[in-house]
């Protein structure tokens, strides 16, 4: 993933910036992923153990260890599954899920957890000057 987000900004246009967003069940080279991202300037929202986390907190909190299984039956549940999500989800909710994941602020969370938050704040916020002027730390 890292590499692609590196090809297409190399490939065309300007960004404000790039972020690569991760799952940790799903990436099996996830620390060198996240080396590789920083070293290119990138920013990185990676949720623990699942996305399902980020989705889940717009409904409810969520603190203890899940598999990531038990989490995507959870969105299902909650309406928040990948048919249900354009129609039914609560968007207007995501300053709960914000709340809900404030205490997530390593680069890797720990279970369960989600950096998505990162990006959302960075898309909520007013632009500011300068190159890579959305930069997330």
């Amino acid at each position: 993933m890292v590499e692609s987000a590196k090809a297409r900004s190399e490939r065309g246009g300007s960004f404000d910036t790039v972020w690569c967003v991760f799952d940790v069940d799903d990436h099996s080279r996830l620390a060198e992923a996240v080396a590789q991202a920083e070293e290119f300037g990138f920013n990185v929202a990676i949720s623990n153990p699942c996305f399902e986390v980020w989705l889940i907190w717009h409904f409810e909190d969520l603190t203890a260890h899940h598999s990531s299984r038990q989490l995507k039956r959870r969105a299902k549940k909650l309406g928040a599954s990948d048919e249900d999500l354009v129609r039914r989800f609560p968007y207007s909710s995501y300053r709960n899920a914000l709340e809900r994941g404030q205490l997530c602020a390593a680069p890797v969370p720990n279970n369960p957890g989600s950096r998505v938050g990162a990006v959302i704040q960075m898309l909520c916020s007013p632009p500011v000057s300068g190159p890579n002027r959305h930069r997330q730390q």
